[in-house]
């Protein structure tokens, strides 16, 4: 019994996490182990475990607040040179009086640094977040601070490796104008369509150290190529046919496109 109840307490811990995740501050759980009459069996006596949830009222977002030091040069530009930046997590899709559901606020923290990553912010990072638990309310309050870093424009493709690959093969993959502000998901985009050719085992993409003459940083990408042909050969056999040999050679590379 007093392995249960040590095994009991850490589950009781566990308990009370789950209804935090689901939005019940307040709520309370408690357990007890109680021994029980032997079992059919008669091999000795058994013992049952009980937790019970007192969930309580489910709490829902209250006000929110998205912090973020924005380089002052850049404010009387706003929101021409970056977009729209969030500053509550309403404006990342988590709207003031719904649920709080903890998997909603993660997501929602996530989506409001992806603002600054996809509004030329590709060093954003978040530093620190903060619940508090109204409990008279029945809300949950949240700040969440951003450091933004660099503001960067983007400009051309700068390649490093898979040499056998044309520039401009590359080059007419690219998806965005020279002068807009970095956004992140194009470059995840462009991760994937450089995947998908199948000629290279990794792919680096990152703002170059250096701006060009128009103030723009080029995109730099570091290739690793992979292995362009594939030579493969059976040996076959068939009841009518008779025996067969079957052979296969692939470039996926042959004019460099």
């Amino acid at each position: 019994v007093t392995g249960l109840e040590q095994r009991l307490a850490a589950a009781l811990n566990e308990a009370r996490n789950v209804l935090h995740s689901y939005g019940y501050y307040s709520g309370r759980v408690r357990g007890k182990v109680e021994r029980a009459a032997p079992g059919a069996d008669g091999k000795g006596p058994r013992a049952v475990v009980r937790v019970v949830f007192l969930p309580g009222p489910q709490y829902s977002m209250g006000a929110t607040r998205v912090i973020a030091e924005v380089p002052a040069a850049l404010k009387d530009e706003e929101p021409k040179a970056y977009g729209n930046l969030p500053h509550t997590l309403a404006d990342a899709g988590l709207a003031q009086g719904e649920p709080a559901l903890a998997a909603d606020v993660l997501a929602a923290v996530d989506r409001a640094r992806e603002a600054f990553l996809n509004n030329g912010f590709p060093f954003a990072e978040t530093v620190s977040t903060t619940y508090i638990a109204d409990h008279n309310n029945r809300t949950l309050e949240a700040e969440v601070r951003i450091r933004p870093g660099a503001f960067v424009r983007m400009g051309d493709i700068e390649r490093e490796g898979a040499e056998t690959v044309r520039d401009s093969y590359i080059e007419n993959m690219r998806i965005w104008r020279k002068g807009r502000p970095w956004n992140q998901a194009r470059i995840e985009t462009l991760r994937e369509n450089l995947r998908a050719t199948g000629l290279f085992q990794s792919i680096d993409i990152i703002p170059a150290k250096h701006e060009d003459g128009e103030g723009n940083r080029p995109v730099a990408l570091t290739l690793q190529g992979a292995p362009e042909r594939t030579v493969s050969a059976a040996l076959k056999y068939h009841s009518y046919f008779g025996p067969g040999f079957q052979a296969n050679w692939e470039h996926r590379n042959l004019a460099g496109r």
